[in-house]
């Protein structure tokens, strides 16, 4: 059995649905780069500030865009899973399959249409998780990934091109779970507050 300690930013009104519904809603945009599920920072270490201050910091984001009210929450969990349900991609063996599946999928879509442009990379990234999913069953993702929204990121500037990501390490460690697979227990609020009251930046 897998477990992890993981946390997930949402607005103060979300969270409280969370909290009383004991369970995550999945999100499914193309965007969200792991594909269909629910999305959580990942615990790595002995301390909590740093995946909590990711969530803050996605959330603040959310904010800033105006899909998100002023209020905040921040959610702890723990999440387990059966071994064999675990895609996790610090094991070379798991990362290696992803490409050779990320190949083979991208490869199809040029045969078919050799224009074929993808929308963008975490469009391409989520359908190769998604059929990784319905494959192999999985009901926990994790993957090293880069966040961009921490306030430094902001501040490095390159003579190339601007570029995304700003650095070929990851900066993060990030969960997507099926919810009708994994179980997730133990959700707590660990912070609440407005951005309204807070700076600028989190640093």
């Amino acid at each position: 059995m897998i477990q992890l300690k993981a946390f997930h930013g949402t607005s103060w009104e979300n969270g409280q649905s969370i909290l009383c519904e004991k369970s995550f809603h999945t999100g499914d945009s193309e965007k969200l780069r792991m594909g269909v599920g629910a999305y959580f920072f990942c615990k790595a270490g002995s301390k909590e500030d740093y995946p909590i201050r990711c969530a803050k910091e996605l959330e603040k984001y959310h904010w800033k865009q105006g899909k998100r009210d002023e209020k905040y929450a921040i959610l702890s969990c723990e999440i387990e899973c059966d071994e064999e349900k675990y895609f996790d991609l610090y094991d070379p063996q798991m990362l290696e399959y992803f490409h050779q599946m990320r190949y083979i999928i991208l490869n199809r879509a040029l045969s078919a249409d050799p224009n074929y442009k993808y929308q963008s990379a975490a469009a391409a990234d989520a359908q190769v998780f998604d059929i990784i999913r319905r494959i192999r069953q999985v009901g926990v993702i994790r993957c090293p990934q880069y966040f961009g929204m921490f306030a430094e990121e902001s501040k490095f500037v390159f003579r190339e091109r601007p570029t995304f990501p700003k650095t070929y390490v990851p900066n993060v460690i990030m969960a997507c779970v099926d919810t009708n697979i994994a179980t997730i227990k133990n959700i707590e609020l660990v912070e609440e507050g407005s951005y309204d009251n807070e700076y600028d930046s989190f640093i």
